[in-house]
Order: structure tokens, then sequence, then C-alpha cells
């Protein structure tokens, strides 16, 4: 009796391709996001996932592709197999450079700054301690020489204000319009940019703020001192590349060092390049640790930024929390 034919291992397609071809497929889309999400509309969304999710995404079909690769017999599994891994270097490299920093070290000696939104915290205690003065003292720890606070809400201030830092004139504050400043140095000024209060932007609720700061940092201590704070609305149905090209057309005969900002917008986002042409993402040469700020309790989005001048870029930035609100804030060090 003749034996019955055996299907050969090499015909047809290697079961290791599927995820191989998943693989490839989310790289591309990756690696278009930031196209896709120009379109505006709500494409905008997909620029909001970040390159870890990017990364997670493929790293399922890469272990799928492993297990499948161990058990088949298929020698073309294997070519499946460095097809998927090739797949990964894309959200890798982007999940290195814009999510994830090296570990921190401290500079010692060095000038430090801290950016916040405080989102007003308020009266709510949780294990008898209130939330405004769970931020106050989690800021008085940080002993920052300037401290810029975006939303302080008014028993943040009143707190700070009463503190003996402030009493003996170890430190400056001064509150403009939603942005408060806490320095060891003068305030030379600080201003609301008038130019963006006629812009309106639907469906916003409230148009986007800026204010502009210049301190008076004295000779040889590093840091920036003209600041740019800008906040812009939350609202996800706003076209947010349009709302960066006119945000940074009325902003345009300012020149600052640093902007700092809620701007609820990804790395990756068009809309981010377009709010600030000339500078750079600053977690993404100086970053430490895990660069999420939103939600403060479980960070998976970077929506909070410190965009420099290349000779402004500060030696170290790392995220904190505060103890209370929606976003965790930046500590920036710098030295010569």
């Amino acid at each position: 009796m003749k034996a019955p034919n055996r299907r050969d291992p090499a015909s047809g397609l290697p079961l290791a391709i599927w995820p191989a071809l998943v693989a490839i497929a989310l790289s591309v889309g990756w690696a278009s996001s930031p196209v896709v999400a120009a379109s505006g509309g709500r494409f905008q969304l997909i620029g909001l996932l970040p390159d870890w999710a990017w990364l997670a995404a493929v790293g399922f079909c890469m272990v799928v592709a492993v297990m499948v690769s161990v058990l088949g017999r298929d020698p073309r599994r294997w070519r499946c197999l460095a097809l998927t891994s090739l797949a990964t270097v894309g959200p890798l490299i982007g999940t290195l450079q814009r999510d994830l920093g090296m570990p921190y070290r401290s500079v010692e000696g060095a000038g430090t700054l801290v950016f916040l939104n405080a989102n007003d915290p308020g009266e709510r205690r949780v294990d008898g301690v209130r939330d405004c003065d769970r931020v106050l003292d989690r800021l008085v720890e940080l002993d920052a020489d300037v401290t810029v606070l975006v939303n302080p809400g008014w028993r943040l201030p009143a707190a700070w204000g009463a503190s003996a830092d402030v009493r003996e004139g170890g430190l400056r504050i001064r509150w403009v319009g939603s942005v408060l400043v806490a320095s060891r140095y003068g305030v030379r000024s600080m201003r609301v940019i008038e130019t963006l209060r006629g812009l309106e932007m639907e469906p916003v609720k409230s148009p986007p703020r800026a204010v502009e700061i210049e301190l008076d940092v004295p000779d040889g201590v590093p840091l920036p001192e003209r600041i740019l704070v800008i906040d812009l609305p939350s609202e996800q149905g706003v076209d947010r590349l349009e709302m960066a090209k006119k945000v940074a057309a009325r902003l345009q005969p300012i020149q600052p060092g640093l902007i700092l900002g809620d701007l609820n917008m990804a790395p990756r986002s068009p809309a981010l390049a377009a709010l600030a042409p000339g500078f750079e993402d600053a977690f993404r040469n100086a970053g430490r640790w895990w660069g999420g700020t939103w939600p403060r309790e479980s960070p998976w989005l970077r929506i909070d930024f410190a965009l420099t001048r290349p000779q402004f870029r500060p030696t170290t930035i790392r995220t904190f929390d505060p103890g209370a609100g929606g976003h965790r804030g930046l500590v920036m060090e710098y030295s010569d």
C-alpha cells in the first residue's frame, strides 16, 4: 500500500507571516501617523498615540511570531521573524527618544527651573492634608531657583506668600493672569500677550493664553532670561494644527529662550512643530526616566512641554509628582 502524501512544510504561506504582516502594517501606521494627524478632524486623535503604544502593539506581534516560529517547521519562519523584528525598530527608537530618558543623576551647582500646571489645588483633604498644602510642600521640597505655575488658584499663592522664604525676601512671587512665578531672582517684567485675546477657535470655550516673563538673572547663572508660557485649550474637537499656526503667527514678534506649557499635544504631533518653529523638545535631548505628565497618577501621555532654542537647552529635564492635581510637573537643571 502506498503511503499517503504529506504536505510539504515549505508549501503555502508560513504561519509566522501573519504576525509579521500585522507588525509591518503597525510600523507603517506609526511612521505615517503625523501625516494622517495633520489632516485634522478626528484623524488628529491618531497623533495622540504615543510611541510606546505603537511599540506595545508591534511587540505583541513579535511575541506571537516567536511562539509560532519556535513551534513551527517551515524553514521560512525565521525570515518572517526577522521581518517582525525589523518592524519594531521605528517605534522602539521613538519610545527611547520621546518617552523614556536616561537614568537621572543630580547636577551639582545647577540652576533649577520648575514648571507645573497646578489645576487650582483646593481644599480637598487626603490623610488630613489639603491638596493646596500638599502641592506647596512638594514645591518647597524641590527648592527651585525659578518656579512657573499655570492655574495656581488662590489658595496656593496665599499659602506660599505667607511662607518664611517669601517673608524674608529669599523668594519673590509675581502673579499675572493665570501664571504665577516664584523666583530667587528679580522679575523685570511679566505681561499677558494681548495679541491672543481676539483669537477664536470653534468649539473652544476659552481662547489660547500666553504670558511673557523676563527674569533678572545674574551673570554666570545659566537660566534663560525670557520665558513664554502658553496655555492651550484641551478640547479635542478643534483643529490643533490650524490653532498652532494661528498662535505662532501672533507670537512671532516674541523671542523667548524657553517656551513652557500644557499644550495638549503629543511629542510627534505636527502641531507641536508648527507652534514653535526653531524650537526643540527639551526631553528628546535631556530627558531623564519616564516623561509622561498626564494623568498625574498614571502618566501615560506627555502633553506638558519645555521647548527650547539649542543655546538654552537644559542639562537634564525630568517629571515630578506634585501630590495633587491632574498633571505632573517638569524639573529642569541648567549648568555651564
